[in-house]
């Protein structure tokens, strides 16, 4: 009798585990296809190639939700007054905010802002169908 509930209790604990949100590993071949698909709308925005410098990235159920920073190559903050973003750089945080579904096998940019004066994202779970967990709604 013990052991069918260690068993029972162990496999719910698996089922919990599969199904809570994760942050795929720098390097991973997921992480890799969230940043390269995110780095389409942003190097366009910007001008020019970047990278980037992660602070939250969580995954679950083929959505993503990432916040950092774009960074030049070679890993130095960006001067926006050199970019068509000189405005927004001189008014608001540089935070960049984004969404992505996997869709056909590929990861899509649903949402994204580079720089922002408040939370935005704030709900947005709600709209687009969205796990809440994968959601971080500090402002930094």
């Amino acid at each position: 009798m013990i052991l069918r509930v260690i068993l029972l209790l162990s496999l719910a604990s698996l089922v919990l585990h599969s199904h809570s949100a994760e942050t795929p590993k720098p390097g991973s071949p997921d992480r890799k296809a969230i940043l390269d698909a995110l780095r389409v709308p942003v190097q366009k925005e910007i001008g020019f190639p970047v990278i980037f410098r992660v602070s939250h990235l969580k995954v679950k159920d083929n959505w993503a939700f990432l916040k950092g920073q774009p960074r030049t190559k070679d890993d130095k903050p960006i001067d926006y007054s050199k970019t068509p973003l000189d405005e927004e750089a001189r008014t608001a945080d540089e935070l960049l905010v984004a969404v992505l579904k996997k869709t056909d096998g590929r990861w899509r940019v649903v949402e994204h802002a580079i720089f922002t004066t408040d939370v935005w994202w704030h709900g947005i779970h709600e709209r687009l169908g969205a796990p809440a967990e994968i959601f971080d709604y500090s402002d930094s």
